[in-house]
């Protein structure tokens, strides 16, 4: 996870988190040892070359629908395009079917075209915009 903390600087110049480490590990010790959250890796020789992690959403009161959210999905560089994230990504709606869950959340860079066209390959489809204005 490190390095799409690293990634996501390519995406956004306003990202900075000095010492991303600090967070992440309290983090992901509560996907893997939560039960409403999920940490996948997947694995070759041994090495981690992509990872995701997601949880169960409390849902508001206004809006009460079991929902997940894919927090992050990491894909080394050398491995991307050979289907690894996409079968992280179906696992965790395989998770979040199992679990009852109505509604997947991810979100994204507005920019990150090939994370996009993956999400929109399982169904996603836009929901809310945001908008940012960087005040420099």
């Amino acid at each position: 996870m490190l390095a799409l903390y690293q990634s996501d600087r390519d995406y956004d110049h306003l990202f900075e988190d000095l010492h991303p480490e600090q967070n992440s590990h309290e983090e992901y010790t509560e996907r893997i040892r939560g039960r409403d959250g999920i940490c996948l890796v997947a694995e070759l020789d041994g090495e981690v070359i992509a990872c995701l992690a997601g949880l169960i959403l409390v849902a508001p009161e206004e809006r009460p629908a079991k929902r997940t959210r894919l927090e992050k999905l990491f894909v080394k560089e050398e491995f991307r395009g050979k289907g690894i994230g996409a079968a992280l990504v179906e696992a965790f709606v395989k998770w979040s079917r199992e679990n009852g869950v109505e509604r997947v959340f991810v979100r994204t860079y507005a920019t990150n075209e090939s994370a996009i066209h993956l999400y929109e390959r399982f169904g996603f489809r836009p929901y809310v915009l945001s908008l940012v204005l960087p005040i420099e």
